[in-house]
Protein backbone atom coordinates (compact mmCIF):
# COMPACT_ATOMS: atom_id res chain seq x y z
CA UNK A 1 0.00 0.00 0.00
CA UNK A 2 2.71 2.35 1.36
CA UNK A 3 4.24 1.39 -2.04
CA UNK A 4 1.48 2.39 -4.85
CA UNK A 5 1.11 5.61 -2.34
CA UNK A 6 4.63 6.26 -3.18
CA UNK A 7 4.51 5.25 -7.11
CA UNK A 8 1.62 7.66 -7.08
CA UNK A 9 3.33 10.85 -5.08
CA UNK A 10 6.09 10.15 -7.60
CA UNK A 11 3.82 10.30 -10.33
CA UNK A 12 2.09 13.36 -9.46
CA UNK A 13 5.66 14.95 -8.91
CA UNK A 14 6.74 14.50 -11.95
CA UNK A 15 3.76 15.67 -13.70
CA UNK A 16 4.12 18.93 -11.94
CA UNK A 17 7.13 19.31 -12.88
CA UNK A 18 6.90 18.61 -16.85
CA UNK A 19 3.71 20.99 -16.04
CA UNK A 20 6.07 23.73 -14.56
CA UNK A 21 8.32 23.75 -17.70
CA UNK A 22 5.88 23.42 -20.31
CA UNK A 23 3.47 26.71 -19.02
CA UNK A 24 4.96 29.63 -21.66
CA UNK A 25 6.22 32.12 -19.61
CA UNK A 26 7.17 35.82 -20.77
CA UNK A 27 10.82 36.41 -21.86
CA UNK A 28 11.07 32.25 -21.64
CA UNK A 29 8.67 31.45 -24.30
CA UNK A 30 10.11 34.10 -26.93
CA UNK A 31 13.15 32.85 -27.95
CA UNK A 32 11.10 29.45 -29.43
CA UNK A 33 9.17 31.95 -31.17
CA UNK A 34 11.32 35.14 -32.07
CA UNK A 35 14.45 34.91 -33.92
CA UNK A 36 17.32 36.96 -33.22
CA UNK A 37 17.78 39.83 -35.49
CA UNK A 38 21.56 41.14 -35.08
CA UNK A 39 23.84 44.55 -35.77
CA UNK A 40 23.41 45.84 -39.38
CA UNK A 41 20.48 43.11 -40.12
CA UNK A 42 16.91 43.10 -41.55
CA UNK A 43 13.78 40.90 -41.99
CA UNK A 44 11.16 41.21 -44.50
CA UNK A 45 7.09 40.21 -43.85
CA UNK A 46 4.16 40.50 -45.40
CA UNK A 47 0.60 41.11 -44.15
CA UNK A 48 -1.91 39.63 -46.30
CA UNK A 49 -4.95 41.44 -44.53
CA UNK A 50 -7.46 39.61 -42.24
CA UNK A 51 -8.20 35.96 -42.29
CA UNK A 52 -5.10 35.30 -44.23
CA UNK A 53 -2.34 35.76 -40.90
CA UNK A 54 -0.69 33.11 -39.78
CA UNK A 55 -0.35 34.86 -36.22
CA UNK A 56 -0.77 38.63 -36.68
CA UNK A 57 2.41 39.70 -35.82
CA UNK A 58 6.15 38.80 -36.36
CA UNK A 59 8.90 39.39 -33.29
CA UNK A 60 12.49 38.97 -32.88
CA UNK A 61 15.30 39.37 -30.02
CA UNK A 62 17.48 42.26 -29.67
CA UNK A 63 20.24 42.68 -27.27
CA UNK A 64 21.05 46.03 -26.09
CA UNK A 65 24.96 47.49 -25.07
CA UNK A 66 25.99 50.30 -23.15
CA UNK A 67 28.48 51.03 -25.62
CA UNK A 68 26.59 51.69 -28.78
CA UNK A 69 23.01 53.23 -29.48
CA UNK A 70 20.73 50.92 -31.22
CA UNK A 71 18.16 51.68 -32.97
CA UNK A 72 14.73 49.66 -34.47
CA UNK A 73 13.30 51.10 -37.79
CA UNK A 74 10.30 49.35 -38.77
CA UNK A 75 9.50 50.57 -42.77
CA UNK A 76 6.45 50.34 -44.98
CA UNK A 77 8.11 48.80 -48.51
CA UNK A 78 5.18 49.49 -50.09
CA UNK A 79 3.61 52.92 -48.28
CA UNK A 80 0.14 50.72 -47.62
CA UNK A 81 -1.25 49.68 -44.43
CA UNK A 82 0.21 50.53 -41.08
CA UNK A 83 2.43 48.37 -39.34
CA UNK A 84 3.30 49.06 -35.88
CA UNK A 85 5.72 47.95 -33.44
CA UNK A 86 6.30 47.28 -29.51
CA UNK A 87 9.68 46.75 -27.25
CA UNK A 88 10.05 45.46 -23.91
CA UNK A 89 12.02 43.32 -22.15
CA UNK A 90 9.33 40.01 -22.12
CA UNK A 91 6.65 38.74 -24.30
CA UNK A 92 3.87 36.58 -23.64
CA UNK A 93 2.67 34.72 -26.95
CA UNK A 94 -0.58 33.29 -24.75
CA UNK A 95 -1.94 36.76 -23.69
CA UNK A 96 0.18 38.64 -26.46
CA UNK A 97 1.57 41.21 -24.34
CA UNK A 98 4.75 42.78 -24.13
CA UNK A 99 5.92 43.68 -20.80
CA UNK A 100 8.33 46.69 -19.48
CA UNK A 101 7.82 48.53 -22.88
CA UNK A 102 9.80 51.33 -23.93
CA UNK A 103 8.14 54.41 -24.16
CA UNK A 104 7.17 55.28 -27.72
CA UNK A 105 4.15 56.53 -30.08
CA UNK A 106 3.67 54.49 -33.11
CA UNK A 107 3.11 56.75 -36.42
CA UNK A 108 -0.30 56.96 -37.99
CA UNK A 109 -0.86 54.94 -41.28
CA UNK A 110 2.17 53.81 -43.45
CA UNK A 111 4.82 56.31 -41.77
CA UNK A 112 7.98 54.29 -40.64
CA UNK A 113 8.36 54.07 -37.17
CA UNK A 114 12.40 54.13 -35.35
CA UNK A 115 13.17 52.82 -31.92
CA UNK A 116 15.94 53.73 -29.69
CA UNK A 117 17.20 51.32 -27.27
CA UNK A 118 17.72 52.50 -23.98
CA UNK A 119 22.05 51.91 -24.25
CA UNK A 120 21.77 51.09 -20.74
CA UNK A 121 22.75 47.55 -20.19
CA UNK A 122 23.19 44.33 -21.96
CA UNK A 123 19.57 43.42 -21.52
CA UNK A 124 17.53 40.94 -24.41
CA UNK A 125 14.54 43.07 -25.88
CA UNK A 126 11.47 41.54 -27.30
CA UNK A 127 10.39 42.95 -30.80
CA UNK A 128 7.04 43.17 -31.72
CA UNK A 129 5.70 44.05 -35.02
CA UNK A 130 1.88 43.59 -36.29
CA UNK A 131 -0.23 45.04 -38.73
CA UNK A 132 -2.66 47.54 -38.10
CA UNK A 133 -5.00 47.69 -40.60
CA UNK A 134 -6.92 45.54 -43.04
CA UNK A 135 -4.49 46.38 -46.04
CA UNK A 136 -2.38 43.95 -47.11
CA UNK A 137 1.28 45.27 -47.49
CA UNK A 138 4.63 44.85 -47.19
CA UNK A 139 7.48 45.56 -44.19
CA UNK A 140 10.93 45.34 -42.93
CA UNK A 141 12.39 45.80 -39.71
CA UNK A 142 16.20 46.74 -39.58
CA UNK A 143 18.39 46.64 -36.49
CA UNK A 144 21.47 48.69 -36.43
CA UNK A 145 23.99 50.33 -33.87
CA UNK A 146 26.35 53.47 -33.55
CA UNK A 147 28.84 54.63 -31.27
CA UNK A 148 27.46 57.81 -29.64
CA UNK A 149 31.35 58.96 -27.93
CA UNK A 150 32.52 59.02 -31.21
CA UNK A 151 30.12 61.17 -32.03
CA UNK A 152 29.80 63.31 -29.12
CA UNK A 153 33.58 63.59 -29.69
CA UNK A 154 33.73 65.04 -33.62
CA UNK A 155 31.37 67.55 -32.61
CA UNK A 156 33.57 68.54 -29.79
CA UNK A 157 36.92 69.17 -32.18
CA UNK A 158 34.26 70.47 -34.67
CA UNK A 159 32.85 72.86 -32.61
CA UNK A 160 36.01 74.09 -30.39
CA UNK A 161 38.05 74.18 -34.26
CA UNK A 162 35.20 76.98 -34.92
CA UNK A 163 35.82 78.86 -31.53
CA UNK A 164 39.38 79.16 -32.84
CA UNK A 165 40.55 76.68 -29.43
CA UNK A 166 43.67 74.58 -30.69
CA UNK A 167 43.73 72.40 -27.38
CA UNK A 168 41.06 69.99 -27.86
CA UNK A 169 39.00 68.86 -24.65
CA UNK A 170 36.80 66.16 -23.76
CA UNK A 171 33.79 66.72 -21.75
CA UNK A 172 35.50 65.22 -18.38
CA UNK A 173 37.94 68.02 -18.99
CA UNK A 174 35.32 70.91 -18.89
CA UNK A 175 35.57 73.30 -15.93
CA UNK A 176 32.15 73.39 -13.78
CA UNK A 177 30.39 76.05 -15.54
CA UNK A 178 30.99 74.52 -18.99
CA UNK A 179 30.00 71.17 -17.58
CA UNK A 180 26.89 72.24 -16.88
CA UNK A 181 26.14 74.26 -20.14
CA UNK A 182 27.38 71.03 -21.97
CA UNK A 183 24.74 68.87 -20.20
CA UNK A 184 22.18 71.87 -20.44
CA UNK A 185 22.69 71.74 -24.55
CA UNK A 186 22.36 68.09 -24.47
CA UNK A 187 19.18 67.80 -22.70
CA UNK A 188 17.72 69.86 -25.04
CA UNK A 189 18.36 67.61 -27.51
CA UNK A 190 17.25 64.80 -26.43
CA UNK A 191 14.09 66.49 -25.05
CA UNK A 192 13.10 67.61 -27.73
CA UNK A 193 13.75 64.01 -29.80
CA UNK A 194 11.77 62.76 -27.19
CA UNK A 195 9.23 64.81 -27.72
CA UNK A 196 8.98 64.82 -31.13
CA UNK A 197 8.48 61.54 -33.25
CA UNK A 198 11.77 61.90 -35.89
CA UNK A 199 10.30 59.32 -38.20
CA UNK A 200 7.23 61.18 -38.68
CA UNK A 201 8.57 65.01 -38.36
CA UNK A 202 11.54 64.39 -40.43
CA UNK A 203 15.14 65.03 -40.40
CA UNK A 204 15.19 69.18 -41.06
CA UNK A 205 12.23 69.84 -39.20
CA UNK A 206 14.08 68.77 -35.65
CA UNK A 207 17.30 69.68 -36.52
CA UNK A 208 15.74 73.29 -37.36
CA UNK A 209 13.45 72.86 -33.82
CA UNK A 210 16.96 72.24 -31.95
CA UNK A 211 19.21 74.84 -33.34
CA UNK A 212 16.47 77.62 -32.29
CA UNK A 213 15.86 76.29 -28.84
CA UNK A 214 20.00 76.23 -28.51
CA UNK A 215 20.67 79.64 -29.95
CA UNK A 216 18.27 80.99 -27.81
CA UNK A 217 19.84 79.20 -24.86
CA UNK A 218 23.33 80.39 -25.78
CA UNK A 219 23.21 82.89 -28.29
CA UNK A 220 24.92 82.30 -32.03
CA UNK A 221 28.52 82.58 -31.27
CA UNK A 222 28.64 80.24 -28.32
CA UNK A 223 30.72 76.77 -28.99
CA UNK A 224 27.80 75.19 -27.76
CA UNK A 225 25.27 76.03 -30.44
CA UNK A 226 28.09 74.51 -32.79
CA UNK A 227 28.32 71.54 -30.46
CA UNK A 228 24.81 70.90 -30.31
CA UNK A 229 23.81 71.58 -33.87
CA UNK A 230 27.04 69.27 -35.26
CA UNK A 231 26.13 66.10 -32.07
CA UNK A 232 22.46 65.88 -32.81
CA UNK A 233 23.00 66.11 -36.66
CA UNK A 234 24.91 63.33 -36.97
CA UNK A 235 23.13 61.62 -33.75
CA UNK A 236 19.67 61.88 -35.98
CA UNK A 237 22.05 60.90 -39.19
CA UNK A 238 23.05 57.84 -37.64
CA UNK A 239 19.72 56.87 -35.95
CA UNK A 240 17.79 57.59 -39.11
CA UNK A 241 20.52 55.54 -41.87
CA UNK A 242 17.91 53.06 -42.76
CA UNK A 243 14.63 55.01 -41.76
CA UNK A 244 16.07 58.41 -44.61
CA UNK A 245 17.09 56.12 -47.22
CA UNK A 246 14.73 56.14 -49.81
CA UNK A 247 16.72 53.42 -51.87
CA UNK A 248 17.23 50.88 -48.74
CA UNK A 249 14.15 48.08 -49.68
CA UNK A 250 15.50 45.58 -47.24
CA UNK A 251 16.43 43.39 -50.20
Amino acid sequence: MLKMKGFKLAKLLIASLTLLVSIPRPGIAAPNICGDLGDNRYTNFRDNGPGKRNRGYVCFVVKDNPNLKGVLTLKHLNNRGNWDILVGTSFDPTSLKVHNLINYQNNRGSVDELVWLPGNSHKEYVVVAFPNSNTPSNACLVFHRFNNNEIIGQALVEALIKEGIRNIFRPNNLNQKDKAQFDRSVSVGFSILTRNNLADIGYDAVLNEINIQLTNLFGTDSWLLDFGVSYFGNYIKESGKFLFDKNMRCS
